[in-house]
C-alpha cells in the first residue's frame, strides 16, 4: 500500500526491517529473521558454489529502462541465481559482494535457506559489518543431499557515505561492479536534487511515500493463523509548502486474508535535520494530533497541525504509520497479502507476500521439486501415521516422463539423479525443470537399500489421499507446470515380511555373445517367466499362503522380479518358451553361452535355479538369461509331463518327467546329424528335472519329428510306470502326442516350434510291467428291446491266439430280436466275479461271433456286437457291464503268464 504526496520524485527510504532477502533451494527460500546475528567476515574461497545471472529483480521500485534511477535515499531490489557444488559440507561458504554505490538495507536480520520442507535449514546467511558483503555458511543438509541450487533476492540502496559527499548531481553509475563467488554489472543513476545541498536546509532532502508489510513470526512467512502481520506506511515530505488544509485524511481498507488490530497503531512525524554535514531521520510521536478510527473493515487516520488552525502537516514534515494485523479464515496459502491505502492522490495497493508465494512475485523457487517420505507402516495400514518410525539409508533415483534419468538441473547443469533418505526419512529431488511429471523409483539392488530394507516388504498401496498414502517401489508426480510447483506426495511404506523372499531379475540381449552381462546392452522386454518350487511345480501361493501369479513378464528394461516368495526355499524361474509374447520377443534369437563369469552377470539357458533363501528379506537376483541372434537357425521341443487328471492336456499343477530321452529326425525319417551350419549334431536330448527338452539349431526350411527312444534305458526306468494319456484332445500347445510327434514347418530363421509334447498316466491295475494289446473278444448278439435286453452267448476259451478268437471262434447265436413292448429275460445270468484278478471266465456260454483282427469296436448292429482287440505278448483284458432287465453283470478275463 502506500500513500500519495504533492511530490513524486523525492528519495524513499524504509524501516529496519524492510529487507526481504530471499533464497531458494529448489523450493528451498531463504528469508530474514528478528534476532540479530554475528556479522561475518568474507572469507570464501568460493569451493563451495557461487552466484550468477545477477539483475534488478521484476517489479522492483525505482527501475526505469533497466537502471536504478532515484534520489539518494532511494531503494531496490536486486536478484541472482546461485549453487552449490556436489561434494560440498557443513561450514563450507560462499559470499556476494555489492558494488562500491550500494549497500543492504538492513544488515542486522538472520537469513536463513530453508528446504522444501520449510524446516530444514540449508544455509545461514550474515552480512559484514560494512553492509556490503553477504556469506553463505552451509548446514549438514550439504553433506545428504546433492544438485543444490537456487535464487535469491535482498533489497538495496545507495551506500550514503559516498552518494552524499557527491555535489554534482544529477550523477550516472554505469557497470558497478558485483563480485565474491560470481560476476556481474549493473547500472545506476542518482537523480538531481540528492546529495548535499550548497544551501541545506528541510526542503533539501525528502522521502517519498511508501508501504511495505513484514511478517511477525521468525522466519517470515507462516500459513498459521495465530501468526501476525506487521504493516508500515509513510506519507511523503512537504516539499514546497505547508499542507493547505488543517487536517490530512488517510484510509486503509483491509483485503480478505486479514483484519487490523487496532490497538497496535503507532504514529509518527518524520523529519529530516542536518547534523554535520548530513541530514538523519527524526521520528517524533504524533500523539493528540492524530485521531484513529478501527474496525475490521476500514481504517481512517485523521492527522490535524501542531496546534488549532495550523497545517496538517508543514514543508519538511511527512508521516511514518505501522500497525499488526492478524490472519482470518480468508487467508490462503499461496496468495498474497494485499493492503489498499488512500491519500489526497488516489488509491494504491502494494502486496505482502508469504515465503511460500515466492515463485508468484519472481522471489524464491525457480525449479521444480519432487519427494519426499520412506517410512515403515507398523500397522499395516497403507497409511502415514504420526508415531510411525521413518526409514535412513533408502537410495531413490528420479526419472523424466520417458523413462531416462534426469541429467541436467532447470539451469542445464549436469545433475546427480540420485539421492538417500536421511534420518527422518525425507529425500528430495530439487534443482528440477518445470513443465513436466518425474518418476521416482527406489534402488532396489543398491547396497544400503538392500540393508534399509532387510525383512520388509512395500505396505498397501493408494489408500487414501496421496499426501498420506504409499506406493510400491515407484512413484510418479502430478505435471509441475510453473516454477516453485512441488509434489511432495511420492511417499513409500513397508511393513515386516512374514518370510518373504524374492528372486529375478534380468532377461538381455547379449550383443558381444559373450555370455556376460555388460553396461551398453540393452533388456529384452515381453518374455513370459514362471517361476517354480523346489518340486518344479509352479508356486501356488505366496508367504502368507494367499494365492499367487507365479508368471511375470519383463518390462520394456528386460528386468523381471518374483515377490512375496515364501523363505527357507530354493526357486527355479523358466521361460515360458510357448507363451506368444515370448516367441515375439524371442524370435530370431537363442539363448548365449552359460556360466561365464561370476553369477551377477552370466546367463543361464531357458531355466535357472536361487541359491537357498532362508531369511526372510533374501534375495537371488541372479537368475538371468541372455540370448544372441540366431546364425540361421531353428528349434522344436520341448514337454514330457505326467497327465494327473488323465485329460491329455497340460495343467499348471501338473509336472514333468525327468530322464525321457528322445531324437530328432528329419522329413524323411533319418536322423539329424548336421545343424545350421553343417557341422556334427547329436541328435539326441534328456528331459531337465522339470521335463522339459529343446533341439536347438536345426536347419530351417522344413519339418521336423521327435520321437522318444522308447528302449533307451533311462527311458524305460522314466516311463516303467506310465503309458501315454490320449492324444490330440485339444490345441497344438496344450496336447500331447504318443511316443512321436511332428513340427509344423518352421521355414524362417528363429522359428521354433515347442508344442512336441508328451503326456502320460498311470498304468492301469495289475501288476507292474509291460501293457501288451488285447486279444478279440466274439460277443454274442444282443437283442434290444424297449428297456430290456436279449443276452448273447460269451463263448469260452484261452486268449493265446494272437488272430483274435475267443473260444472255439464259432459264431455265436444271435439273440432274438423283440418288440418294444415285450420284456426278454436274459438267456444266461451271469454272476460278477469276486477276483480283481480273474484267470478264466467265471461261467461257459455259446461261444460268440470273433470280432475282425485289430479293428477298433463296431458299433451295435441289429441287436449284434462284436468287439475286436490284437494281442500277440502280454496280456489282454476285457470287461463287459451289461445292464439287462435291470441286473448289471460283469465279465472279466485275463490271461496269466
Amino acid at each position: 500500500m502506500a500513500i500519495g504526496t504533492a511530490a513524486s520524485y523525492a528519495a524513499r527510504r524504509l524501516l529496519a526491517g524492510v529487507l526481504a532477502l530471499t533464497l531458494l533451494l529448489s523450493g528451498l527460500v531463504l528469508l530474514p529473521g528478528f534476532h540479530g546475528i554475528a556479522q561475518a567476515d568474507p572469507a570464501s574461497d568460493c569451493e563451495a558454489g557461487g552466484w550468477s545471472n545477477i539483475h534488478w529483480k521484476p517489479g522492483a521500485s525505482n527501475i526505469k529502462d533497466g537502471v536504478f534511477t532515484s534520489d539518494a535515499g532511494g531503494t531496490t531490489d536486486i536478484e541472482w541465481d546461485w549453487s552449490i557444488k556436489n561434494g560440498m559440507g557443513q561450514g563450507e561458504t560462499f559470499d556476494l559482494v555489492l558494488p562500491t554505490e550500494l549497500k543492504v538495507s538492513n544488515r542486522t536480520l538472520p537469513m536463513k535457506a530453508f528446504a522444501p520442507d520449510n524446516v530444514t535449514v540449508v544455509a545461514t546467511g550474515a552480512w559484514s559489518a560494512d553492509g556490503k558483503t553477504l556469506t553463505m555458511t552451509l548446514t549438514q543438509y550439504a553433506d545428504e543431499h546433492a544438485n543444490i541450487a537456487g535464487s535469491a533476492w535482498v533489497q538495496v540502496g545507495w551506500d550514503r557515505s559516498l552518494v552524499n559527499d557527491i555535489v554534482d548531481v544529477p550523477q550516472d553509475f554505469p557497470g558497478m561492479t558485483f563480485g565474491g563467488c560470481g560476476t556481474g554489472t549493473l547500472d545506476g543513476h542518482v537523480n538531481a536534487g540528492s546529495g548535499v545541498d550548497p544551501n541545506p536546509g528541510p526542503g533539501s532532502n525528502y522521502f517519498d511515500s511508501s508501504k511495505w508489510g513484514s511478517w511477525k513470526d521468525e522466519t517470515q512467512g507462516s500459513s498459521s493463523l495465530k501468526e501476525q502481520i506487521n504493516w508500515n506506511f509513510q506519507v511523503g515530505t512537504q516539499r514546497e509548502a505547508d499542507y493547505a488544509g488543517t487536517e490530512f485524511v488517510i484510509t486503509d481498507t483491509p483485503q480478505p486474508g486479514w483484519t487490523p488490530i487496532c490497538d497496535s497503531f503507532r504514529l509518527w512525524s518524520r523529519t529530516l535535520v542536518l547534523v554535520a554535514g548530513k541530514y538523519e531521520v527524526k521520528d517524533t510521536p504524533l500523539g493528540d494530533r492524530a485521531a484513529i478510527e478501527c474496525s475490521a473493515s476500514q481504517i481512517k487516520i485523521t492527522v490535524r497541525g501542531a496546534t488549532p488552525g495550523a497545517p496538517a502537516l508543514v514543508k519538511g514534515e511527512g508521516l511514518i504509520v505501522g500497525f499488526k494485523a492478524d490472519l482470518t479464515e480468508d487467508f490462503a496459502d499461496f496468495l498474497p497479502i494485499q493492503n489498499t491505502v488512500g491519500g489526497w492522490d488516489g488509491d494504491k495497493t502494494w502486496s505482502a507476500s508469504l515465503r511460500q508465494n515466492s515463485g508468484a512475485v519472481g522471489v524464491g523457487t525457480l525449479s521444480a521439486t519432487v519427494g519426499n517420505y520412506v517410512w515403515f507402516d507398523e500397522n499395516k495400514d497403507g497409511r502415514q501415521d504420526g508415531n510411525e518410525p521413518p526409514i535412513a539409508g533408502v537410495k531413490l533415483a528420479v526419472f523424466n516422463e520417458d523413462g531416462t534419468p534426469v541429467t541436467v538441473n532447470f539451469r542445464d547443469h549436469p545433475y546427480n539423479n540420485t539421492t538417500t533418505t536421511n534420518a527422518n526419512g525425507l529425500y528430495y529431488f530439487t534443482a528440477l525443470t518445470p513443465g513436466h511429471k518425474y518418476t521416482v523409483k527406489i534402488v532396489q539392488d543398491d547396497p544400503g537399500t538392500i540393508t534399509a530394507l532387510k525383512g520388509l516388504t512395500p505396505t498397501q498401496e493408494n489408500v487414501g489421499d496421496r499426501a498420506g498414502d504409499s506406493s510400491t517401489w515407484t512413484s510418479t508426480s502430478v505435471n509441475l507446470p510453473k516454477q516453485g510447483d512441488k509434489d511432495l506426495t511420492l511417499d513409500f511404506g513397508f511393513v515386516k515380511s512374514l518370510g518373504a523372499v524374492s528372486v529375478g531379475d534380468y532377461v538381455w540381449l547379449d550383443t558381444n555373445r559373450d555370455g556376460i552381462q555388460d553396461s551398453d546392452e540393452t533388456g529384452i522386454g515381453g518374455v513370459v517367466l514362471r517361476v517354480l518350487d523346489e518340486n518344479g511345480k509352479p508356486v501356488t501361493v505366496d508367504y502368507k499362503g494367499d494365492p499367487y501369479t507365479n508368471t511375470t513378464t519383463t518390462d520394456a528394461e528386460g528386468k523381471y522380479s518374483f515377490e512375496g516368495l515364501a523363505s527357507g526355499h530354493k526357486y527355479t524361474v523358466e521361460i515360458v518358451k510357448d507363451d506368444p509374447s515370448t516367441v515375439a520377443s524371442l524370435k530370431g534369437l537363442e539363448p548365449t553361452l552359460t556360466g561365464k563369469g561370476d553369477p551377477a552377470t552370466d546367463s543361464s539357458s531357458w531355466t535357472a535355479e536361487s541359491a537357498l533363501l532362508p531369511n526372510s528379506g533374501d534375495k537371488d537376483l541372479t537368475l538371468d538369461f541372455g540370448f544372441v541372434k540366431s546364425k540361421g537357425a531353428v528349434s522344436v521341443g520341448d514337454y514330457v509331463w505326467f497327465d494327473a487328471n488323465k485329460d491329455g492336456l497340460q495343467n499348471v499343477e501338473e509336472s514333468g518327467i525327468e530322464g525321457v530321452v528322445l531324437e530328432v529326425l528329419n522329413e524323411d525319417g533319418t536322423p539329424v546329424t548336421k545343424n545350421y551350419l553343417g557341422e556334427d549334431y547329436v541328435n539326441t536330448t534328456t528331459t531337465d528335472k522339470n521335463g522339459r527338452y529343446s533341439f536347438q539349431g536345426l536347419t530351417p526350411g522344413q519339418k521336423y519329428t521327435v520321437e522318444i527312444a522308447q528302449d533307451d534305458p533311462s527311458t524305460k526306468e522314466a516311463l516303467k510306470d506310465y503309458v501315454p494319456t490320449k492324444a490330440n484332445a485339444g490345441a497344438r500347445d496344450k496336447d500331447s502326442d504318443s511316443w512321436s510327434s511332428t513340427s509344423e514347418n518352421l521355414p524362417e530363421i528363429g522359428d521354433q516350434d515347442m508344442t512336441l509334447d508328451f503326456g502320460f498316466v498311470s498304468r492301469a491295475g495289475g501288476s507292474v510291467g509291460s501293457i501288451g494289446d488285447l486279444g478279440s473278444i466274439g460277443l454274442g448278439s444282443i437283442g434290444l428291446g424297449l428297456g430290456s435286453l436279449g443276452l448273447g452267448s460269451l463263448g469260452s476259451g484261452s486268449l493265446d491266439n494272437p488272430g483274435g478268437s475267443l473260444g472255439s471262434s464259432v459264431p455265436g447265436t444271435p439273440g432274438t430280436s423283440v418288440a418294444p413292448t415285450t420284456t426278454v429275460a436274459p438267456t444266461t445270468t451271469v454272476a460278477p466275479t469276486t477276483s480283481d484278478r480273474p484267470t478264466a471266465p467265471s461261467v461257459t456260454a455259446t461261444p460268440g461271433r470273433p470280432g475282425p483282427t485289430g479293428e477298433r469296436p463296431h458299433a451295435i448292429d441289429g441287436g449284434g456286437a462284436g468287439i475286436g482287440f490284437n494281442s500277440a505278448t502280454g496280456f489282454g483284458l476285457a470287461v463287459l457291464l451289461l445292464a439287462v432287465g435291470g441286473v448289471g453283470a460283469l465279465v472279466a478275463v485275463r490271461r496269466t503268464r
